[in-house]
């Protein structure tokens, strides 16, 4: 939630213990406009649905991450594998590989 909106949300709740840091994500979610759907002792339970919906609707108040520029650079670079062949060109010599096995 920091990375959301680190103006509004701190890491302080990083080294506690695990009620209080759930207790700490609850409150933190309450300032980036979000009604918990859920409860501290529900999101220590670890019920998948429960925090599946807790995480939507943060996401609906914050919809997104944005990349800095070190991960642009790093995204960037998956680009460069396509230099040289094509994908039909790397599919054939797939088959080729798996045929000899």
């Amino acid at each position: 939630m920091n990375q959301l909106d680190p103006e509004k949300i701190n890491k302080s709740g990083l080294e506690d213990d695990l009620p209080k840091r759930s207790e700490k994500v609850l409150e933190n979610a309450k300032l980036l406009d979000v009604t918990p759907s859920l409860q501290s002792a529900d999101l220590l339970a670890g019920n998948p649905a429960l925090n599946f919906l807790f995480a939507y609707d943060i996401f609906l108040k914050k919809p997104g991450l944005t990349l800095n520029e070190a991960e642009n650079i790093e995204a960037a670079g998956l680009l460069k594998d396509d230099v040289g062949d094509s994908r039909e060109e790397r599919c054939i010599d797939l088959t080729f590989d798996l045929e000899k096995l």
